[in-house]
């Protein structure tokens, strides 16, 4: 037995080498899965992070105009989030209103009552669409707008589709 081992010496260190670079493969491949996972499961673990922290605010808009001219209105404004929105900005795109004072920059609590500024809709039978935006930020320094796309129905403008995203880091 040892003179076919050692007549075959060549063989068997080949054979070696091939067995020893298939386990090595095997565990690089398996040490780039978990980490693959690991890293994935990371992500998961900061957007959770994220989303409890934070803040939403809901727009929504209702005619004030006791002369039934359909076009000074109240946006309210209410934080259902998770997370304090400070630096509260808001603003009608395209720019065709005007806001009974300035844009209110203040930050919201978790319970606080819906807020509420008066706006004058300069022309809401435009053929363009009308939105109103809200900017603010987090906790965290991000920054996130809400979009609250207005309808026209008979000379009324309604609430639309609203739309929540991230625009800063």
């Amino acid at each position: 037995m040892i003179d076919w081992l050692n007549d075959n010496s060549g063989a068997i260190q080949a054979i070696s080498v091939v067995v020893l670079a298939m386990v090595t493969a095997v565990y690089a491949g398996a040490t780039l899965v978990m980490a693959w996972v690991s890293r994935k499961q990371a992500e998961a673990s900061v957007q959770m992070a994220e989303s409890t922290m934070r803040p939403v605010i809901l727009l929504w808009t209702e005619c004030v105009d006791e002369l039934e001219q359909r076009n000074s209105y109240h946006v309210f404004y209410q934080n259902i989030g998770n997370g304090p929105a400070v630096n509260i900005a808001l603003r009608i795109a395209p720019a065709d209103g005007v806001w009974n004072g300035t844009p209110r920059r203040v930050g919201l609590g978790l319970s606080d009552p819906a807020a509420h500024i008066a706006v004058e809709i300069l022309n809401p039978m435009a053929d363009e669409a009308i939105s109103v935006v809200a900017e603010y930020s987090d906790s965290g320094g991000s920054t996130w707008r809400t979009t609250l796309k207005l309808d026209r129905d008979r000379r009324v403008l309604t609430n639309g589709e609203s739309l929540v995203e991230r625009v800063g880091p």
